[in-house]
């Protein structure tokens, strides 16, 4: 039985337009965000039988603007939030090396079982995305999905089934308001394309600049 799913990262927030980490602060995204998921959504045909978010603000508004133009409802699950950062929420690396170098610098290292103050660690990302896509496949299948969730989550699900391993985490590129289709079948899952729409962002820049706006 072939199942498709459809990994959508979130549009663009004012804090990542800041350049600073955070997971599970619940930034809304900005306009140009909001935009550029809406412009994704207007432009899948495919077909889509099931939506599923992170409940966190920036996903929960991607999931729902797909949901009106698809007319399907969207359920929420927490373990597809991103990475939950502690202490390191909303700061950029050059503060983070400031006040917390030690621990930043274990954690920039690739300690997969580092656990960061407050937060959590990389193998529990991990943990709780692969419980929750495996999960979504068994209650869901032969159906074609789209999961709205974090660059994070999207990086883990695709180390764990495509890498087999944590260690290629750092590897992927997965730019906002982009899709990544994975497909389900027989037991394996492979990849049908990575990051599709990552330009959406400079054409939406570029069509505003064209209006003047």
């Amino acid at each position: 039985m072939k199942t498709e799913i459809y990994l959508l990262r979130h549009g663009e927030t004012g804090l990542n337009r800041q350049k600073v980490y955070f997971g599970h602060l619940d930034a809304a995204m900005n306009e140009l965000g909001k935009e550029c998921i809406a412009h994704v959504a207007n432009n899948f045909f495919g077909p889509l039988d099931v939506i599923i978010s992170s409940d966190l603000e920036r996903c929960a508004e991607s999931a729902r603007i797909f949901s009106r133009s698809k007319k399907i409802k969207v359920t929420y699950d927490q373990r597809l939030r991103e990475l939950d950062f502690g202490v390191f929420e909303g700061r950029t690396y050059a503060s983070l090396m400031e006040e917390f170098p030690k621990e930043a610098e274990q954690f920039f290292s690739g300690d997969y079982d580092f656990v960061i103050p407050k937060g959590e660690s990389v193998k529990m990302l991990f943990e709780r995305t692969y419980e929750a896509f495996e999960e979504i496949i068994a209650n869901h299948a032969g159906k074609h999905i789209l999961i709205s969730t974090h660059g994070g989550a999207i990086r883990a699900i695709l180390s764990r089934y495509l890498a087999g391993n944590k260690k290629a985490y750092w590897k992927f590129a997965v730019e906002h308001a982009s899709l990544t289709k994975l497909v389900h079948e027989d037991g394996f899952v492979y990849l049908e394309y990575l990051g599709r729409g990552e330009k959406i962002q400079q054409l939406a820049v570029s069509t505003k600049m064209k209006k003047g706006a």
